[in-house]
């Protein structure tokens, strides 16, 4: 009876995350790969380092990307887009400006991917996502969304979750679009994504960084728990997240709204394109050309390696295997038939046992 079990949990993660991989296209400049999900309107962000033996890292979690994502909020009802049985999903756009277009019969939502570099970077180390909604309803209609990011290069012993150009953020915190940060941090001693907070144009109201399961299983928005961990027991520890709020706003027919969101590796100067006496905030952002007649670099996606042991009790091995002995258990009665597992406590399970294996280096 063991080794049927033990093939129904490996059906079980097939099923949440095997068929993630089919309808891809890869877009790539300069150290950035852009991977658009195209069956699901999900994307993933990888950078090549500068060795010769380098390999694209992910600069956010890519086991499950469904793991990131952007909700709309139109006249008090939510959609998950890549989820809602209520938009169509397609892409359009060339290789330097691939587009996703989530359409309904009340609103079109296009999320635009452009290459971008910053000024301490002499080749492309960015994108820039241009999120536009229109309403297509013939009457007024309130409209907002977010855009949840599940981070993880802050995870683990010895780092700090996130820091912004201003300050370090060890626990849950709320940071407002109009404050004096301009942009955030997650790393670790190889690799780094950095966030905008304060660009040209529409900014968020807030930015919520908290544990990834908090943010993802709640339809919008909850109040913030300072000084909160980055845990949500039993199957989300030391799991790291931040998500951009941009609240309900009146939008006429017809009309459109929209931001623009810059993620990229880090750079002192924080999405700058000059420095020539105009404030960090407001700087432009260079768009890269399409890179012609450039051979493509190698293109192979690698996990990020934490270190393997931890002092931390968020991280102690005995937390760790009591973690997965939980799972496990959860798996044998979902199978024996004496509980029922919804398809998102499956998924986190999942990702809690992919982020023990990345912790100790198995494969």
């Amino acid at each position: 009876m063991r080794p049927f079990r033990c093939f129904l949990r490996l059906c079980l993660v097939f099923f949440i995350t095997g068929f993630h991989g089919l309808g891809a296209a890869d877009f790539s400049q300069g150290q950035i790969k852009l991977t658009l999900h195209e069956k699901t309107g999900h994307f993933s962000l990888y950078y090549l380092g500068d060795g010769p033996e380098s390999k694209y890292e992910a600069l956010f979690t890519d086991q499950d990307p469904r793991s990131s994502f952007i909700s709309l909020i139109m006249n008090d009802r939510i959609y998950r887009l890549g989820e809602s049985s209520a938009f169509r999903i397609r892409t359009e756009g060339n290789g330097s400006r691939p587009v996703f277009i989530f359409e309904s019969s009340f609103a079109t939502v296009r999320e635009t991917f452009s290459f971008i570099k910053t000024s301490g970077s002499s080749v492309t180390n960015g994108i820039r996502i241009d999120i536009a909604i229109r309403n297509r309803l013939n009457r007024e209609a309130t409209t907002g969304f977010r855009l949840l990011l599940d981070t993880s290069l802050g995870e683990g012993s010895g780092n700090t979750p996130f820091v912004t150009d201003r300050r370090r953020i060890t626990a849950e915190t709320v940071i407002s679009g109009d404050s004096s940060d301009a942009w955030w941090v997650s790393k670790n001693g190889r690799l780094s994504l950095m966030g905008s907070i304060r660009v040209p144009g529409k900014v968020p109201d807030f930015l919520h960084f908290a544990n990834w399961k908090r943010l993802n299983d709640i339809p919008w928005k909850t109040s913030c728990s300072e000084g909160r961990n980055f845990n949500f027991l039993p199957y989300s520890v030391g799991d790291s997240a931040v998500c951009y709020y941009y609240e309900p706003l009146p939008l006429a027919p017809g009309d459109e709204t929209g931001c623009s969101i810059l993620l990229a590796s880090e750079d002192p100067n924080g999405f700058a394109a000059s420095n020539a006496g105009i404030p960090a905030a407001a700087r432009p952002v260079e768009v890269s050309p399409p890179e012609s007649g450039v051979p493509p670099r190698p293109e192979s996606a690698s996990i990020v390696t934490l270190p393997e042991t931890s002092d931390s009790p968020e991280y102690s091995k005995e937390a760790d295997m009591l973690l997965l002995r939980n799972c496990i258990d959860r798996i044998d009665q979902f199978v024996a038939g004496k509980i029922f597992l919804s398809e998102e406590e499956l998924i986190a399970m999942e990702l809690t046992i992919s982020r023990v294996k990345i912790r100790y280096g198995l494969p």
